[in-house]
């Protein structure tokens, strides 16, 4: 199989994560609506094209690992509101406060980002053969429509997020385990020191599990299948759908021959 290697690094990321009320949590590694919202921004797709995102969050096939856990950070919000005031709904709708709504009141959000983090991301697609392919993601990503963020609109990436050498974003592996297990971390040119190149004994992985995969765990293992609830329903506009994945800290293994059959170095 063939995977496409993404960077993904910034003063403040957000891994949206399931949300109750005003509380905006995010995960430590980036979920499957927002890869897809991420790759169709740099595409150039809008919210109106609801069957391509669809499809591709289908294809979609991620593994993620964390070369730097960075920091987390949460941002507290506050807009102080009238009776007149109305506020936005997730399908677009404007919601007011009813009648007999009376004064002034204040909404509350508590934002959560990882500050100074770095993620590798890996992404397959299956089929392989329908369009976007993995060389149009890639041109894309290197050449974005509209500028990208990282899950929220105020996170710009600090460097581009396709990366690698022209030539070695795309390498080959049995399954995006091995690829995620063997890629080594690339740091920023600023970042070009002994100490910051030096790889760390264990990291964070993520890689995706079929549901037959998910139930043929048994035992200690089961700790390490999470199920994620970071799908999408984009025909009806709202978040919804899950997926399993193996979730464990790991050592990293040896770097992988990449596009060309070259062995691979990317720090």
């Amino acid at each position: 199989m063939d995977a496409l290697i993404l960077r993904l690094r910034g003063p403040l990321m957000a891994f949206g994560d399931v949300a109750v009320d005003e509380i905006r949590p995010t995960d430590l590694l980036p979920g499957l609506s927002e890869m897809t919202g991420l790759i169709a921004n740099a595409l150039g797709w809008t919210f109106q094209d609801v069957e391509k995102l669809q499809r591709l969050q289908e294809r979609l096939r991620l593994a993620s690992r964390e070369d730097q856990a960075g920091v987390p950070l949460r941002d507290y919000q506050t807009a102080r509101l009238s009776s007149e005031d109305v506020l936005w709904r997730t399908d677009g709708i404007a919601a007011g406060r009813g009648v007999g709504s009376k004064g002034e009141f204040t909404v509350q959000r508590y934002r959560h980002y990882r500050a100074d983090a770095a993620v590798t991301v890996l992404i397959s697609l299956e089929p392989a053969d329908e369009a976007p392919a993995l060389e149009e993601i890639r041109d894309a990503l290197r050449h974005p429509a509209r500028p990208l963020f990282i899950g929220r609109i105020g996170c710009p990436p600090s460097q581009p997020i396709c990366f690698e050498p022209e030539g070695r974003e795309i390498i080959h592996a049995d399954s995006l385990k091995d690829a995620v297990m063997h890629i080594t971390p690339r740091q920023p040119l600023g970042a070009r020191t002994k100490r910051a190149r030096a790889p760390r004994s264990e990291v964070l992985v993520e890689w995706p599990l079929t549901p037959a995969e998910a139930l043929s765990v048994h035992g200690d293992d089961g700790v390490h299948v999470i199920e994620r609830c970071d799908c999408r329903n984009w025909v009806a506009n709202t978040h919804g759908g899950r997926r399993y994945v193996w979730r464990d800290t790991i050592a990293p293994h040896p770097a992988l021959p990449v596009d060309g059959g070259k062995e691979g170095d990317f720090r």
